[in-house]
């Protein structure tokens, strides 16, 4: 949604408030989205950094549905995003 809009971070920290600032703030998403983004800006941090501390396959599962809300929200705000065809479904048991 930022690069749509020629703005790009050099640090997951400046895209982390512009989310907030810009997007969860302003309503365009609701808090609960903005949980969604920190809990996978918190597990990526846990997957790059994360010596004795690895994601869980609940916690896994847990992200991929996560990814799939936000991704939902971001086509309903800007379908041209897209390709036509793409459809993001809710997940099963398998993901």
């Amino acid at each position: 949604m930022f690069a749509a809009e020629n703005k790009f971070f050099k640090k997951h920290a400046g895209l982390r408030s512009a989310v907030y600032q810009e997007i969860v703030h302003s309503g365009l998403w609701d808090k609960a989205l903005g949980d969604d983004f920190r809990n996978l800006m918190e597990l990526r941090e846990v997957a790059d950094y994360g010596v004795l501390q690895h994601a869980t396959r609940e916690q896994a599962s847990d992200a991929i549905q996560r990814a799939r809300r936000i991704l939902q929200a971001v086509h309903k705000s800007r379908p041209d995003f897209f390709p036509r065809d793409l459809q993001i479904e809710q997940g099963g048991e398998h993901d």
